[in-house]
């Protein structure tokens, strides 16, 4: 996908990188691996699969920061400036949720796989939602602040 990232398409837009997709396909995996394991509490979970979906997630998380960082003429501005914000939030979540993992006394391997969830959601997220902007921005900004 080397092209795809300077191509127009037929409007005269810019095509951009499938980053909505990859995103939906990342929290899939990542929201699967968590299923996984609430599947089979109380008991002892065995974690070899939720450690592979979420390996898979944060592979395509990845994947799309690679195909992402290549974009040209992108609104790198716009995309920062919500992104934070959005990062804000979400670590604002990730904190309660955290809390509510640790106050529950969950067991460590358990926790320590829900919060590298809580990771790939950190850098996912706000990655979708900042992209969903910054791709309808038609000032031109294509600095990073």
């Amino acid at each position: 996908m080397t092209g795809a990232a300077t191509a127009q398409d037929g409007a005269g837009r810019q095509r951009l990188p499938p980053v909505l997709g990859v995103g939906v396909l990342s929290l899939a995996l990542a929201i699967s691996g968590v299923s996984y394991l609430t599947s089979s509490l109380p008991g002892e979970p065995e974690l070899g699969p939720a450690i592979g979906l979420l390996a898979g997630a944060a592979v395509a998380v990845l994947a799309n920061i690679a195909s992402l960082a290549r974009a040209r003429g992108f609104a790198w501005g716009v995309f920062f400036t919500v992104g934070r914000w959005i990062l804000l939030a979400y670590a604002v979540i990730a904190g309660m949720l955290m809390f509510i993992f640790v106050y529950n006394e969950l067991p460590a391997r358990q926790l320590a796989f829900l919060v590298a969830t809580l990771a790939v959601g950190a850098i996912d997220v706000p990655m979708m939602l900042a992209f969903s902007v910054a791709r309808y921005h038609s000032g031109g900004d294509s600095g990073v602040p």
